[in-house]
């Protein structure tokens, strides 16, 4: 396994260095990163209902988008990111457990007991100290995950525009009594620098990782410069008032909302945003929705929907549809 720490706070350059390890690294990669005030998307999420958009500008908060699945985050300096990337879990293999297990461990050694929750979250004390996110492709996985020390979560709170339907859903009312930081837990641990070092130490020791400078080269650089511009952050849409139908619900997998355009009664065009996480063959998926509205039932019966969504069957698909 290859160890590295990024120094800087740039959410674009921490995104580019990890996408760029993500795909021409073969090794197992383990990275520690922190970014400045930041709120974070994922992939397939709409900024303007995601953020606090009026909360973010004022505060001069940056805005990122990556490229894995998941909901929404807050970084800042109290804030360390983690990512792991190796090759692609096994069918039938838990992969948030697996790619979470060196964040847990190293965790546990430090006298902290954390366990995965739900399909992304890891707890302390039934509380909120992490949300992961993955990306596979071509057989390799990129699993990243946020690490709550001494977060400001009132700002947190302020940036997120969650759903009330996904609190309702863990059976809390807002995203503040969700959460809370570790540093409570860790009396030994004097700041976030503290925390990197005793991680990296145990990554080191229990999985023969080595320490090693950052790469440069001008790959990063494009990286960097996707990740900070405009067409990546809010990616070209038609307004609502566009689409003839939209159908919206939260699943245990994620929220699904899909738009449909319709000339006549053939379904033309759709558009498909959520904080699910992708399947390999994700880009596929708007092909299921196009044709007649009548066939759309039989369309979709016939789709192995897991390899688009991660965790969505066709019956799924069926009742967002309301055709069960």
């Amino acid at each position: 396994m290859k160890l590295y720490i990024s120094h800087s706070h740039n959410p674009y350059y921490n995104l580019a260095v990890e996408e760029y390890l993500f795909r021409n690294e073969e090794d197992e990669v383990f990275m520690l990163w922190q970014n400045d005030r930041t709120a974070v998307v994922g992939k397939n999420q709409n900024i303007y209902t995601e953020l606090n958009l009026e909360k973010v500008k004022a505060g001069g908060i940056k805005i990122a988008r990556r490229i894995t699945g998941g909901g929404a985050v807050y970084h800042d300096l109290g804030n360390l990111n983690y990512s792991y990337i190796g090759t692609a879990a096994m069918a039938g293999e838990n992969s948030f457990l697996r790619f979470s297990e060196p964040i847990i461990s190293a965790l546990a050694s430090l006298g902290v007991s954390v366990v995965l929750s739900g399909r992304n979250d890891l707890t302390v004390d039934g509380r909120k100290i992490s949300g992961a996110a993955e990306h596979t492709e071509a057989g390799r996985t990129l699993h990243h995950g946020t690490l709550l020390f001494d977060s400001d979560l009132s700002m947190l709170s302020e940036c997120l525009s969650v759903d009330r339907e996904k609190l309702s859903s863990k059976g809390i009312s807002s995203v503040s009594s969700r959460v809370t930081n570790i540093k409570p837990y860790l009396p030994k641990i004097n700041g976030v620098a503290e925390l990197i070092s005793a991680i990296a130490k145990e990554i080191s020791e229990k999985h023969g990782a080595t320490l090693l400078p950052l790469p440069s080269c001008p790959e990063i650089s494009e990286l960097e410069e996707k990740y900070s511009s405009e067409g990546w952050l809010y990616p070209k849409r038609r307004l609502l008032s566009e689409y003839t139908r939209s159908y919206k619900r939260r699943f245990p997998f994620g929220s699904v909302e899909v738009l449909l355009s319709l000339s006549g009664e053939e379904i033309v065009s759709a558009d498909i945003s959520g904080d699910f996480f992708e399947g390999e063959n994700f880009s596929l998926l708007k092909d299921a929705f196009l044709g007649e509205i009548s066939e759309l039932k039989s369309r979709i019966e016939r789709r192995d929907l897991d390899g688009y969504i991660i965790g969505m069957r066709a019956g799924d698909l069926l009742e967002l549809f309301e055709l069960c």
